[in-house]
């Protein structure tokens, strides 16, 4: 299980905070407690979803 952590600067608003567990399996990758915070009202979902893009 690895903690992932990242924060968004958004200009002359403020900034989001994101976290997530992945877990690690022999053939898959799961996520596990995702939270978005902000500092001010950004209208974010209280329900989020990860989606993995492949290019």
């Amino acid at each position: 299980m690895v903690l992932k952590e990242f924060s968004i600067t958004v200009p002359d608003k403020g900034q989001v905070n994101v976290s997530f567990y992945l877990h690690f399996d022999t053939h898959t990758v799961t996520v596990d407690q995702l939270k978005i915070r902000a500092d001010y009202d950004c209208g974010l979902p209280h329900q989020a979803k990860l989606v993995f893009e492949t290019r």
